[in-house]
């Protein structure tokens, strides 16, 4: 047998070897019986193209993909009362370690650390996306002691554990599906990732453990999100917010009990 020939057939049976994996993988990572999310409140803002949102404090701070923009939104006079420029070429998340902003750039995949009053940037961290990946940085959640940020990258698609402080890398694992957006509570690290189905966002959590295997295996899938394009996720202390890109709308969302694996 030529030596071509055979290292041909060999390169062809394990590619339908792998691709035969990868398939039976994004099967098994379909949920199931789920139910979908309540939504308790919508927010529409005329003239923005949101992004995501964050909470600082309890101001409800909005991105505006259309100016890469952050605006503090109030929603008891319904109006945009603060807007600050973003140092971003394509609006990518955004985060509040209470007292600075942390701001995603979705293109270069940096993130900055922003003064809330000046709006200057203050730090800037650039993200290890491996070889040549395509990647997008699509959320970064503040836990309370850690930055976390998720691109968006196929089967490479990864969340990061920060050090705020000094920029390094804690931790990575792979988010096993195609995130939109990630939040963070005092427990748990909400995921919001792409869903195949009639509903295209399904919402996941991990609970939180200094051992990133552990963490990454408690993964549990919650319910479905009730948005035509769903992107961007907060956790206002108590309740999930979720942006919804089609309708130009923010979804306060209730979680429902049920979960699975």
């Amino acid at each position: 047998m030529k030596k071509g020939f055979f290292l041909r057939g060999t390169l062809m049976v394990c590619f339908a070897v792998l691709s035969a994996g990868l398939f039976l993988n994004l099967n098994a990572e379909k949920p199931i019986h789920l139910p979908v999310c309540e939504v308790t409140a919508k927010i529409t803002i005329p003239d923005v193209s949101p992004r995501g949102l964050v909470f600082a404090d309890k101001d409800m701070w909005i991105l505006d993909a259309k100016g890469n923009r952050l605006l503090h939104y109030d929603r008891e006079r319904k109006e945009v009362v603060t807007s600050l420029k973003l140092p971003v070429s394509g609006t990518g998340g955004v985060a509040w370690d209470g007292k600075n902003f942390w701001c995603a750039d979705s293109r270069n995949n940096k993130i900055f650390r922003m003064d809330r009053e000046k709006g200057e940037v203050v730090q800037s961290v650039s993200l290890p996306v491996p070889g040549k990946v395509s990647a997008n940085t699509v959320g970064i959640a503040w836990d309370g002691k850690y930055l976390w940020a998720v691109y968006e990258a196929g089967w490479s698609s990864r969340l990061l554990k920060i050090n705020a402080d000094t920029g390094e890398v804690l931790d990575e694992m792979f988010v096993r599906s195609l995130p939109l957006g990630i939040a963070a509570d005092s427990e748990h690290l909400w995921v919001l990732s792409r869903n195949t189905g009639k509903i295209p966002g399904v919402l996941s959590r991990r609970s939180f453990s200094e051992d990133a295997d552990k963490m990454n295996s408690s993964r549990t899938f919650v319910c479905y999100i009730p948005a035509a394009d769903p992107s961007g996720l907060a956790h206002d202390g108590q309740n999930l917010w979720v942006v919804d890109r089609k309708e130009g709308t923010v979804l306060k969302i209730k979680v429902p009990s049920e979960e699975v694996r």
